[in-house]
């Protein structure tokens, strides 16, 4: 490799997720664990790439990359997120308000309960459609909750276009599929311990597993210099 620092060729080697890694450079480079805090969202900074999952789990500590990204436009930071679909999501809720709705969050929340009892009752209570409208609720509610405490003068869909950056150089957020070919002196892993828990799960299908393996050394070759791992520890 012409570009991964010893710290990274050296984890690969011995962790058994690759044996015959040689590197080309005398960068020494770093893995470091870290907690997903306020003062770490600080230091973040243009260049930086942070690689996870879009895809809700069942587990209240889990951070998704679109909240992860209103929190760091919160501290003012520039940000470009990559293959979410926020847009589409919050243009099919909105064009289900009425224009006189004055509790746009509120009136969402019953048609959506509306529409999730009718699938229930007629496909099953964990039918994919249903949880597919509790996900765009969750994603509206709070790109919908972002635009309001910015008082913009600009309509709810014109501020959604337009609140991301489109620069290389900010902070870029993306799934670790689309990291693939991509590269950057310091790179931010978070759900790393989910893809982990899919690798060592016997009871998934052997393709899935390969996969999350592959998802994983995607992420941890992606550093020129630093890696850190958000909230996890690598295998």
């Amino acid at each position: 490799s012409f570009r991964l620092p010893l710290a990274i060729t050296d984890y690969l080697n011995q962790s058994g997720l690759d044996t015959n890694v040689v590197s080309w450079t005398k960068k020494q480079g770093s893995i470091e664990s870290i907690s997903l805090t306020k003062a770490m969202m600080r230091e973040l900074r243009n260049g930086d790439w942070v690689l996870g999952r879009f895809n809700k789990i069942k587990n209240k500590s889990f951070v998704s990359l679109e909240k992860l990204s209103i929190d760091l436009l919160t501290l003012g930071k520039d940000v470009r997120l990559l293959g979410s679909d926020y847009i589409e999501v919050c243009q099919r809720c909105w064009n289900k308000l009425s224009e006189k709705s004055d509790n746009k969050i509120a009136d969402l929340d019953k048609i959506i309960k509306d529409e999730i009892a009718v699938i229930e009752k007629t496909k099953g209570p964990k039918h994919h459609k249903a949880r597919k409208l509790q996900d765009d609720l969750e994603v509206f509610t709070l790109y919908y909750n972002f635009y309001r405490s910015k008082n913009s003068k600009l309509s709810f869909l014109q501020f959604l276009t337009t609140m991301y950056g489109t620069q290389e150089n900010a902070i870029t957020l993306c799934t670790y599929h689309r990291a693939k070919g991509k590269e950057a002196k310091r790179i931010f892993l978070m759900h790393v311990d989910i893809i982990y828990t899919d690798i060592i799960n016997t009871e998934l299908p052997m393709a899935q597993r390969i996969e999350a393996l592959n998802l994983l050394y995607v992420g941890i070759t992606r550093t020129l210099e630093n890696l850190f791992v958000i909230d996890g520890t690598l295998p």
